[in-house]
């Protein structure tokens, strides 16, 4: 979690989470999350294995209607450096890494926190898609998009 609190429900108990903390979700566990409170509620969602794709999501419930969606574009935004680009989702999902902690502290602003980006494949950073994301300081927002934002 990185601002607010977190209410997690996994496999039918209740799970609370602030600032700092983490939950450890195991695969095909039920799960869900909620914010209890007034303020924003951020969290990084970090997933491990071979496939990250969300066409096999199986839900119990789904409150919002939503409509199943391909992302093609993803929009990394730093606000406090006034930067956005808008790339190719596919360019990017198997060679960026978020960095959101060092050790055990959450990266502070002065290590440009809360979140950086970096693309690790060096030679795909030429190409003129990926040059501007390819080392994303103080990153507060991700957008996932069907079209590039303008």
């Amino acid at each position: 979690m990185v601002q607010g609190e977190a209410l997690v429900t996994l496999d039918d108990v209740e799970i609370r989470r602030t600032a700092g903390e983490t939950i450890d979700i195991p695969r095909e566990a039920w799960h869900r999350l909620a914010n209890p409170g007034t303020p924003d509620l951020v969290v990084i969602e970090v997933q491990c294995g071979d496939y990250f794709g969300e066409d096999d999501i199986v839900r119990r419930q789904d409150n919002y209607g939503r409509a199943k969606t391909v992302v093609l574009v993803v929009t990394f935004a730093a606000t406090a450096d006034t930067f956005s680009a808008s790339v190719p989702l596919a360019a990017v999902a198997d060679r960026a890494v978020l960095v959101y902690r060092q050790g055990l502290e959450p990266l502070s602003a002065t290590q440009a926190g809360p979140v950086r980006l970096y693309v690790t494949d060096v030679e795909s950073c030429d190409s003129e898609v990926l040059s501007a994301c390819t080392n994303v300081k103080n990153l507060d927002h991700i957008r996932l998009t069907v079209a590039p934002e303008v």
